[in-house]
């Protein structure tokens, strides 16, 4: 019985791999399913988010699992990835923030784990300095900006997040969007869902967006709100791909380029990690930036 089948082995088809899993296609008796295998550190957390997604509708269905293997057995989301945004698809990305938003409402479990953003920036720019990696020295004074940014948003409420919110984590199904890849959900500022969703957007679709999530129009502070949370990101994004990079420092303004594809080569990680830094560092010296800050207090 298919219910059974995380306890035996199937020929499959893989999907994707990465970040420790793997995910495979396989039909059976006219049914199409994912087999899901996670690493072990991460099975009872994204155990329990699915189950919590259960009767939502925003995510695959869980059919069983196995816990000795770290598998999950979901029911196949027929469609295709959310493409990118245009004019012609702005009503799929409408439902997709109607669909976050349902995310952001589950009440979590008291055991949740959390998932803040400033932390992981701390433990990476940690992590520079005692192993006595070069880095550029202005990394140094954008720690100071983030740990402002810190002190205003660290009050705003927390839900459960998704916390890897990509249009490429979104499916279009004939049901309407679904959520998949749920390895890194946790308790989190909803904001940061929200910011790696829309960051690279134009900036007025990415207000419109804003408005759909939050169901009236957007405040100046909830503008603000995801405004220095697209700044976290970009730090976020430099101090992850500078470590990716090996720890090669060069202190140059790399060539433009879209920093939003993950890079395939230290070179790129180094790049991208150097683009992303100078972004935020001219960000923190604009108006808008430091208005967003007294806005958020």
């Amino acid at each position: 019985m298919i219910p059974a089948a995380v306890h035996y082995e199937i020929s499959k088809s893989t999907i994707t791999q990465g970040f420790g899993s793997e995910v495979n296609y396989f039909a059976y008796e006219d049914q199409e399913y994912i087999l899901r295998h996670v690493p072990k550190s991460i099975f009872k957390q994204e155990l329990r988010i699915l189950k919590e997604i259960a009767s939502c509708g925003i995510g695959p269905e869980l059919i069983n699992h196995h816990s000795d293997r770290s598998l999950f057995l979901l029911r196949f989301i027929p469609g295709e990835v959310l493409p990118a945004f245009t004019h012609r698809t702005l009503s799929d990305y409408i439902a997709t923030m109607k669909q976050l938003r349902r995310l952001h409402q589950i009440i979590p479990g008291d055991d949740e784990k959390s998932h803040w953003p400033f932390h992981l920036i701390y433990d990476e720019y940690e992590k520079l300095q005692k192993n006595e990696l070069p880095y550029p020295s202005s990394l140094d004074k954008a720690i100071l900006i983030v740990k402002e940014i810190e002190k205003r948003l660290g009050s705003f409420p927390k839900t459960l997040c998704h916390n890897d919110f990509h249009r490429k984590n979104v499916v279009v199904s004939p049901d309407g969007p679904r959520i998949i890849d749920w390895s890194t959900a946790a308790v989190g500022d909803p904001y940061f869902d929200l910011a790696k969703f829309c960051i690279s957007l134009p900036r007025a679709f990415k207000i419109e967006l804003l408005h759909h999530y939050l169901g009236h129009r957007a405040t100046k502070v909830e503008r603000a709100h995801l405004y220095l949370m697209e700044q976290t990101l970009l730090m976020v994004m430099a101090l992850h791909r500078y470590s990716k990079s090996e720890g090669t420092c060069e202190e140059r303004l790399p060539l433009p380029g879209d920093f939003f594809r993950y890079p395939r080569s230290s070179k790129e990680f180094l790049n991208t990690s150097l683009q992303a830094l100078h972004a935020f560092l001219i960000q923190s010296d604009s108006k808008r930036f430091h208005s967003a800050l007294n806005l958020c207090h």
